[in-house]
């Protein structure tokens, strides 16, 4: 996606001109008027001048000297220490009462999740994003009457939550969820549909989290999404649901499982699919749950998790898919 950083634009101008400036100083210096005047085109410049200086051999005419290299650690300082301040900014733009009025022009809120969507990739940036309290925000996005300003911000969220515990974790405290299902359900605009399926599907992938109360949160999630709007069932079924929660469940045992076999009860639930899908041999559920309903049958602790295990047998194996003494 193309940023439209207005607000950026100048603090970064200088920097643009010395990086083409540095480059047309010398012939034969590695700076590169080719090269991009952002901070990856800048770390990359410094890698490739590093690889220069550490190759074995003579020095290299190309060595940076003292000079340019005080000034390109000056310009990378210059603009990491931006990126903070420009965050701020946009968080404050997108609290504007404004954004819920349809009159208005939403040029300005869209070029601020922009800004946020540029920089949330970096795993620091995304944590600093909600210490800052920009998750405030994020609702107030998704219920805006522009479409741009909702696609941005289901896309921020799907974002903010891809291959981020911390973030994750953070975001299923928001409630976010109704919203963005009402998006994939009723929104008139289809990118809009598509990047709040992109958040969903990112929140719900926290259900394979190596960390026990993050997996246990997603699947209570899962489970409550699957009984509060059945009509999502077709969609995480179609995303591979199914598959991801018996593999999870075939996984060494634990306490999460109980919260698994609930999610997986819930999705396939009066769903023909997802039973279906249940049923496809190289998954041998049958063979698991049987398995797991022996190895747990008659322990307290693991009561509710048989339970979900048998009804599960009956569910999707109906025809003597019970384990013998309990039909």
């Amino acid at each position: 996606m193309v940023k439209d950083k207005s607000n950026s634009c100048q603090s970064h101008q200088a920097d643009e001109e010395g990086v083409h400036g540095a480059g047309d100083a010398a012939e034969g210096q590695v700076l590169d008027p080719r090269v991009s005047p952002n901070l990856q085109g800048l770390l990359r410049l410094a890698v490739q001048q590093t690889a220069h200086e550490d190759a074995p051999g003579p020095p290299s005419s190309q060595a940076m000297d003292p000079e340019r290299r005080a000034w390109l650690a000056e310009v990378l300082d210059s603009v990491t220490s931006n990126i903070p301040e420009e965050m701020k900014k946009a968080i404050e733009m997108l609290s504007s009462d404004a954004i819920s009025r349809a009159e208005e022009d939403p040029t300005v809120w869209e070029n601020a999740l922009d800004v946020l969507l540029s920089h949330v990739d970096n795993l620091d940036y995304a944590r600093d994003f909600h210490k800052m309290g920009g998750f405030v925000v994020l609702h107030p996005c998704l219920m805006s009457p522009h479409a741009g300003v909702r696609t941005r911000a289901a896309e921020l969220i799907g974002e903010l939550a891809q291959n981020h515990p911390y973030c994750q974790s953070a975001l299923m405290e928001t409630h976010l969820l109704p919203s963005l299902m009402g998006m994939v359900d009723s929104d008139p605009h289809e990118e809009a549909r598509l990047k709040a399926l992109f958040a969903i599907s990112m929140l719900l992938r926290a259900i394979q989290s190596p960390q026990p109360r993050l997996a246990t949160k997603s699947s209570f999630l899962l489970s409550a999404l699957c009984r509060q709007n059945p009509s999502i069932k077709d969609t995480l079924i179609t995303m591979g649901f199914v598959e991801q929660l018996v593999y999870l469940i075939q996984g060494e045992h634990d306490h999460t499982h109980e919260h698994l076999m609930y999610a997986l009860l819930e999705l396939i639930r009066d769903h023909r699919q997802g039973i279906t899908e249940c049923q496809k041999p190289p998954l041998q559920l049958k063979e698991v749950l049987l398995q797991r309903i022996h190895e747990i049958h008659g322990k307290e602790e693991f009561q509710e998790e048989e339970q979900y295990a048998k009804e599960l047998l009956s569910l999707a194996f109906p025809s003597g898919g019970g384990p013998s003494g309990d039909r």
